[in-house]
């Protein structure tokens, strides 16, 4: 284990400021530090999650095939730096426990999820064993989130990956006891668990690939009513309310737009980032993340539609109900380095959020993490 002092951090953090004396609300409410990368030679950094200590789980690529989790804790500006996990490692979730849940690839190409315990640098993995599921068969798992309980929860399937693999099954790994409960149940994808245990993800329903809301593995609601009809919706993440955020599409033209849906309330259409850009190409919207106060994070694009690709042109987005869809590009305090922030992935309840953008002049990703401007007032003439 190799801990280092981060001389240059990124972080993005969403809360609201004092009002300026003319009781106008200033224009910025956030300022980004930055998470940059370990040295001027290094590769991309993406931030991927964030939990509600302000510690920062993401995958930092060395180049030459090789990368690496690492985890930023924010109370004492420390770098924690996982063991090398070759050439593919995907990090998923942070909890508030500093359990660290993500994806690993072997030698073979098997997909096996990972639990790292960065404070007390312990790895948990699960190679796959005999299941009465997949016997004779070879089979990979990929974990996509885990509780503060320690529950992981993922799909096992045969083939070739999560989308396009057969054999679909929802499993809850208890990483402690190195106990992997393959279920019965057998959905398209599964993406998301609060600390009650509600799952929430994506499966076959009459043909339609539809979000769903389950409860004990057999208890299933599919989310909706939809506004309109609707090709497809996923689910990505659920808070500990029952609030569950996504994406939906109204046809297949990849016009996809986020959604928010609990149980009072429905089903609800988040829309696009309104610009001059989405006037003339459309646009589309990804939520990933919802909060326990019901701040919502993504991104929104131009996408396929548009001159440049969903990859690159998109831009981070902050949600609540008072605000609407806003580009956190308008809401941070202007940075000569930054030029955009493309991806936010994770918001916590203290409304810090992490994610990765670009720098000018570097084609490299750049983990952020914004923080709250509190008690000051700031314009354009500052």
């Amino acid at each position: 284990m190799v801990k280092q002092t981060l001389k240059i951090l990124g972080i993005l953090s969403f809360g609201f400021i004092t009002a300026c004396s003319s009781n106008v609300a200033p224009k910025y409410r956030h300022e980004i530090i930055d998470l940059g990368i370990l040295n001027k030679d290094s590769r991309s950094y993406s931030a991927r999650s964030i939990n509600n200590k302000g510690e920062v789980a993401g995958v930092f690529n060395e180049g030459e095939g090789q990368m690496k989790v690492l985890v930023f804790r924010s109370i004492d500006k420390r770098l924690y730096i996982g063991p090398s996990f070759g050439a593919y490692v995907d990090v998923k979730k942070i909890t508030d426990m500093g359990q660290v849940v993500g994806n690993l690839k072997n030698a073979e190409g098997k997909i096996y999820p990972f639990v790292w315990d960065f404070e007390n640098d312990l790895v948990y993995t699960y190679e796959g064993k005999d299941s009465h599921f997949y016997k004779g068969l070879e089979y990979s798992c990929f974990a996509e989130n885990i509780n503060n309980s320690g529950e992981v929860v993922g799909i096992c399937y045969t083939g070739k990956n999560k989308y396009v693999g057969e054999n679909k099954h929802l499993f809850i790994w208890d990483y402690k006891k190195d106990s992997m409960n393959i279920l019965q149940f057998e959905p398209y994808l599964v993406d998301a668990v609060n600390n009650s245990g509600e799952i929430a993800g994506t499966l076959y329903s009459n043909g339609i690939r539809q979000a769903f809301l389950s409860q004990d593995s057999e208890n299933i609601i599919l989310l909706g009513p939809y506004p309109k009809k609707f090709y497809r919706s996923y689910a990505n993440d659920i808070n500990d309310k029952g609030q569950i955020v996504g994406k939906w599409y109204t046809d297949k033209r990849y016009k996809d737009k986020s959604f928010l849906w609990d149980k009072l309330n429905g089903f609800k259409d988040l829309g696009q980032i309104k610009d001059i850009y989405s006037l003339i190409y459309g646009s589309r919207s990804y939520a990933t993340d919802i909060n326990n106060k019901g701040q919502i994070v993504g991104w929104s694009s131009m996408g396929v539609v548009g001159p440049l690709s969903f990859y690159d042109d998109g831009r981070a987005f902050y949600f609540d109900e008072n605000t609407g869809m806003v580009d956190l590009n308008d809401l941070v305090v202007p940075d000569k380095e930054w030029d955009r922030l493309v991806k936010a992935y994770d918001i916590n309840d203290k409304g810090q959020i992490v994610g990765w953008g670009l720098k000018k002049g570097s084609s490299f990703r750049n983990a952020f993490f914004i923080v709250p401007i509190e008690n000051k007032c700031i314009d354009d003439n500052d």
